[in-house]
């Protein structure tokens, strides 16, 4: 990450954290302002039923304006379709791809010069992809691709003023979950004494007194789907939250990289999922900041965006520390 992208990120998270939990938490509805639209293609792809819906509630004005509005009512039906269809996002796709497979992803696009004249017409955007292999992922003719925006008519008008988050704001802090604030007003040590205090107890009994917490409440269970990954429910805000929790047991001493959770058997795109409405990553030490952009990517697809939330050696000190558990 170069260190403009790091100050920028930095200065989101001054914001970010200034806002009341209640503006933090909230999860207005994501919207994409099309820029390139295929409207024949969307049509077409979902049906005639859809197509009639859609056009039965069109403006029928033969002005710009009328335009922009049938644009963006049809890029919003298409995400809903895209929801109760359940479809994927990329990385969840490239786990076992298939030709014409059908996903729904912010991950980045880069042109390619690496193609023949017999595939020049579908090569011309190859996407970056952490579990693309070093593979080409080529896109062939996309329903439509546009800016992310809170700017949608199913928004409050305040939301408005959070588009400069989106998608963003569907981070978590972990002291919004209301079983971790416990650990808000304890101060940090030196780094090397939350070290030797996680090295000390270990991952795993970390992990363990961290889910603890968020079993207290009367009713809440936990269960393990897979060796690393725990289903619970958190509250936020006072609504519980289906929570996915995702641990690889990796020593506190050491930093998690994405290159660490791709070959725990490609453990994000596992979180993912899941179905949780809460994506929790969780960790005795460190947590390479590239973890949190692509959680973020397959967290958050415009058409069933999650919230989602890293937890780091210092958030699971203070957590932990405050609960007099350490």
């Amino acid at each position: 990450m170069s260190l403009e992208t790091q100050f920028e990120k930095n200065l989101f998270y001054e914001k970010y954290k200034q806002m009341r939990p209640e503006s933090r938490n909230t999860d207005p509805y994501l919207h994409v302002e099309p820029s390139y639209l295929n409207i024949a293609k969307c049509l077409r792809i979902f049906g005639s039923v859809f197509k009639e819906f859609y056009m039965a509630r069109t403006v029928k004005e033969q002005t710009e304006l009328a335009q922009i509005f049938n644009n963006h009512l049809l890029v919003t039906y298409v995400m809903d379709a895209f929801r109760d269809r359940t479809v994927s996002t990329l990385g969840e796709t490239l786990v076992n791809p298939n030709v014409a497979d059908l996903f729904f992803s912010i991950e980045t696009l880069k042109g390619s010069k690496n193609f023949s004249e017999a595939n020049e017409r579908i090569a011309r955007n190859m996407l970056i992809s952490p579990w693309a292999n070093r593979r080409p992922v080529y896109i062939a003719a996309p329903l439509f691709m546009g800016t992310l925006t809170f700017d949608h008519f199913r928004n409050d008008e305040d939301s408005l003023t959070l588009s400069e988050f989106a998608p963003l704001l569907f981070e978590t802090l972990p002291f919004d979950i209301m079983e971790f604030q416990v650990g808000a007003k304890i101060l940090s040590p030196e780094a090397e004494t939350i070290k030797a205090a996680m090295v000390q107890k270990g991952t795993k009994k970390v992990f363990t007194k961290m889910l603890s917490l968020l079993t207290k409440t009367k009713g809440s269970k936990c269960k393990f789907i897979c060796a690393d990954i725990a289903c619970v429910e958190a509250n936020l805000l006072g609504k519980r939250l289906k929570t996915a929790i995702l641990n690889i047991n990796l020593a506190a001493e050491k930093t998690l990289t994405m290159s660490t959770l791709n070959q725990a058997e490609n453990a994000l795109i596992r979180l993912a999922q899941t179905g949780a409405d809460l994506l929790i990553i969780q960790h005795s030490g460190p947590i390479e900041v590239e973890i949190n952009k692509t959680l973020k990517t397959i967290a958050t697809p415009p058409h069933n965006p999650r919230r989602f939330c890293l937890i780091d050696g210092n958030f699971s000190w203070k957590i932990l520390n405050g609960a007099g558990l350490l």
